[in-house]
């Protein structure tokens, strides 16, 4: 049985970080992702505090499956004979009624039989389309057995998801596939009724295997990597204004202090090839995200890069398997929704500036500014997020802090003793990203 080590929190017990992780009212809390994700019954020790120590959790075998009569519906779930969902080709491993009744076939007559010489592989799972589950959970399934589509073994593909849903298959897909020698020849897409097959292979989800998610993801490095690539920057923020979902509602506070203070290099993923997320991950040090399918590209980084991740409460422990693996250095920074929404997939985040500023500090490499302008810039931050105080009062304020020695930091030219304008000027470029004319 492999076992996985689960690297130790960065954030102390009394944080609300780790009140996140361990809280478990959430799905995906600590207790609960080790149950239903890992694939494992209970863990075998309890930690009373998880900031001092890693954690080892034993992981089910994999396997290669062989399925007799298996019946595809057009939500790509799986059912055997008996027309009951098959666990091996879902997400989770307990929690299969959700998907069943949510998003799963009620009618099997309309579908149609596909016959194949050998039988196909299936290894995927309904989340095919998505980033993070397909290079992270479908295609190491595939790497796993891929000398059997040179034997003559077709691989399946679920049916192309609605014009809207989001997913590009050729962004991240087709170069996977690419990258192993699979063509369009060696794929069958399951029609959108649905099929019905009469016999299949199917490798067990290897989700967090180490032994065989690292080969798959290191091939894929080793493949697309360009040593002559031209890449100037080491910190990276990875900006969500590609999507509608889990965004920011502050973001040009964000954008200020992480890009233009902190001087990270702003990138919106789906702009990128594959091959260019590839490269550009492999040369990053740190990286400041809001937690969330982009992030999955920190896999491509190397060992121990540091990692902000901004996510809401309800969050909890997905990020930590993920970067254990990989032996990421994660921190976390959890921000309350900025909207009526407050799903933790769609929900938008506020973030708060100031705590945003010391994390900072403490993970970025190489600040390049004096102990006098970091205290300067968290001052101005702490008078405007309180947003309690009028102008002449924060003015005031910083005044007496400062003793009236206040150093601006060299990017912003304001004069060394600010005035009440000069505090305006400060607060609306924090705001709104640049200067008000």
């Amino acid at each position: 049985m492999t076992e996985l080590r689960l690297n130790k929190l960065n954030h102390a017990p009394g944080s609300v970080e780790y009140k996140s992780v361990m809280d478990t009212a959430y799905f995906f809390s600590f207790d609960n992702f080790c149950k239903n994700y890992l694939r494992v019954g209970a863990r075998e020790r309890q930690e009373s505090d998880y900031s001092k120590s890693d954690f080892w959790v034993k992981l089910d075998d994999y396997h290669t499956h062989h399925y007799e009569n298996v019946i595809i519906d057009g939500c790509a779930i799986a059912y055997d004979e008996q027309h009951q969902p098959i666990k091996e080709a879902l997400n989770t491993y307990d929690d299969i009624d959700h998907f069943v009744r949510d998003k799963g076939c009620k009618d099997f007559s309309g579908i149609k039989r596909i016959d194949t010489e050998k039988a196909p592989i299936l290894f995927f799972d309904h989340y095919f389309y998505n980033f993070t589950h397909f290079v992270f959970e479908a295609f190491p399934r595939l790497f796993l057995v891929k000398d059997l589509v040179k034997q003559g073994h077709k691989i399946l593909l679920p049916p192309r998801p609605k014009k809207g849903a989001g997913y590009d298959y050729y962004i991240h897909i087709q170069p996977c596939l690419d990258s192993i020698g699979i063509t369009a020849a060696d794929m069958i897409e399951i029609p959108a009724e649905g099929a019905f097959f009469p016999q299949l292979i199917m490798p067990s989800h290897v989700k967090f295997q180490p032994d065989v998610v690292l080969p798959a993801i290191n091939h894929l490095k080793n493949y697309f990597f360009e040593a002559d690539f031209k890449w100037d920057h080491e910190n990276l923020y990875i900006s969500r204004d590609d999507t509608k979902l889990r965004n920011i509602t502050n973001k040009h506070s964000v954008e200020f202090i992480v890009c233009r203070y902190f001087n990270f290099k702003r990138v919106v993923m789906s702009e990128l090839s594959f091959k260019d997320k590839i490269n550009i991950m492999a040369r990053t040090q740190c990286v400041v995200s809001v937690d969330s399918s982009s992030l999955t590209n920190a896999m491509f980084m190397d060992q121990k890069t540091k990692i902000l991740a901004l996510r809401p409460y309800c969050f909890g422990f997905y990020g930590i398997p993920f970067n254990s693996l990989f032996d990421l250095d994660i921190y976390f920074q959890v921000c309350p929704f900025g909207t009526t929404d407050t799903s933790h997939f769609a929900g938008h985040l506020f973030v708060n500036v100031v705590k945003l500023f010391d994390n900072l500090c403490k993970i970025a490499p190489d600040i390049k500014k004096s102990k006098t302008q970091l205290f300067f810039v968290r001052m101005i931050l702490i008078a405007y997020h309180a947003c309690t105080l009028p102008l002449n009062k924060i003015h005031t304020y910083i005044s007496k802090l400062m003793d009236d020695h206040l150093v601006a930091p060299r990017y912003y030219r304001i004069k060394r003793n600010l005035n009440v304008n000069g505090i305006k000027k400060l607060i609306y470029l924090i705001v709104n990203g640049t200067f008000k004319k």
